[in-house]
């Protein structure tokens, strides 16, 4: 993956982990992360994030955006903190 997909990915990841934290729904950003424009808040994504275990999600809930480009670059199935296999 280049550099510059790598980067998109990971700040797309990052407002969707914000987002997603957000109470009520509230959203907490003010531009789309991919165009730059003002955002429609109709127009929202949620992102679910699967862990290998317990430690592994306590520490990412502690700073979900410290690893969100974990996220971004996990591979399907593997926990994004941990790289194991998650069920």
């Amino acid at each position: 993956m280049n550099t510059l997909l790598k980067s998109t990915l990971s700040a797309f990841v990052a407002a969707a982990i914000t987002a997603g934290s957000a109470f009520a729904g509230d959203p907490v950003n003010t531009e789309c992360p991919v165009s730059g424009k003002a955002v429609d808040p109709e127009h929202v994504t949620e992102l679910t994030v699967k862990f290998c275990c317990e430690k592994c999600k306590a520490k990412f809930d502690e700073d979900p955006l410290a690893h969100a480009a974990k996220v971004a670059e996990a591979a399907e199935g593997k926990c994004p903190i941990s790289g194991r296999d998650v069920d």
